[in-house]
This record gives structure tokens, sequence and C-alpha cells, in this order.
């Protein structure tokens, strides 16, 4: 199962409201993303100063996970930064074995493409990739 977290300002008020939700299909997602107001978050973002965005995590977060973050830049455009953490360590230091992949400005279709990986990989594999 995979949880996307995503949040965006209220009604254009500058109040970022934050919803999760759980899903099971690259579809669903795709659907979340395609909805977002991206336009909105923009303009509001350049308007406030406070800004959206969404996060979508698989795994165990006290344990083993991915997470990929989106945070809009333009209208067809997001910042992505991947972490994953393998294996959590002792006391979050020693042993830990994580990786963090600021992947930079990417289309929306781009990140899509990215994001697909959550569906196809393990986070063992993941990890391999981007370590």
């Amino acid at each position: 199962m995979i949880e996307v977290s995503y949040s965006h300002n209220k009604d254009g008020e500058g109040e970022l409201v934050e919803k999760t939700t759980s899903i099971t299909t690259y579809q669903e997602l795709c659907d979340i993303i395609d909805s977002y107001p991206w336009d909105t978050e923009l303009a509001l973002f350049e308007k406030s100063g406070v800004g959206g965005g969404i996060t979508v995590v698989c795994g165990d977060v006290k344990q083993q996970f991915a997470s990929y973050l989106l945070i809009p830049i333009e209208t067809d455009k997001a910042l992505l930064n991947i972490d994953i953490v393998f294996k959590p360590g002792f006391l979050t230091i020693f042993g830990r074995k994580a990786t963090s992949t600021d992947l930079g400005e990417v289309s929306i279709a781009d990140a899509k493409s990215k994001l697909k990986e959550l569906f196809d990989h393990s986070i063992t594999s993941l990890y391999q990739k981007y370590k």
C-alpha cells in the first residue's frame, strides 16, 4: 500500500490544507497528480509565500521506505526529491543505510514516470538504484 499526502491552499486564502489517502494502483496516483491545483498553488505561493506539494510514501516510515516529494514550480513542472531508507539503524544513526536524491526540475509527465517505480520495484532495488 502507498500513502499519498498532499497540501494545497484552501479556497485561495493562503491557508494550507493537508489531505492523506492510501492507494493501491498507479492510476489512482496519476488521478491525484492530475487533479492537483498546480496553477492555483503557484499563484498563491508567489502571492503569500506559502505553497503545497505532494508526498508519496511506500513502506513503513519507522523501518524501510521510499518517499517521493513533488513541489510545484511551474504549471507543468515540479521539483522532485527522493528519500529511501533501506535500514533505519540503531537510534537512526548507527548502521543506517539511506539515500537522498534531488532530481531537480522535472515535468509532471517525468515525475509520474519516476513515481511508477514505486509500483514496479522493491524498496531494496530502489535503494540500489539511487545510492
